[in-house]
């Protein structure tokens, strides 16, 4: 999988099925290579991204969304909380 060639200080996050690390599209449908969707969304900044990532999380509990820095570097990655109820 190819990442993005983004902006330098912007962030990407990319959304995987937390049970199975399988890489999700923007609109959480399986990522097939075949596929031409987007897979992941950029960021303006690392707080932006850590935001983004909050908040979907919040949404939807069976996901898991990995940051990434416009060099396609590891920053962090979100989880949902194992007691939620969603």
């Amino acid at each position: 999988m190819n990442f993005p060639k983004i902006e330098i200080g912007k962030y990407f996050a990319v959304k995987t099925e937390y049970k199975t690390g399988h890489v999700l599209n923007n609109d959480e449908t399986l990522h097939l290579k075949e596929t031409l969707k987007d897979y992941f969304t950029i960021l303006n900044s690392q707080t932006e991204a850590f935001e983004f990532a909050r908040e979907t999380i919040e949404k939807n509990n069976k996901i898991e969304i990995t940051i990434f820095n416009s060099e396609g570097k590891y920053v962090e990655i979100f989880r949902p909380k194992k007691d939620s109820p969603k």
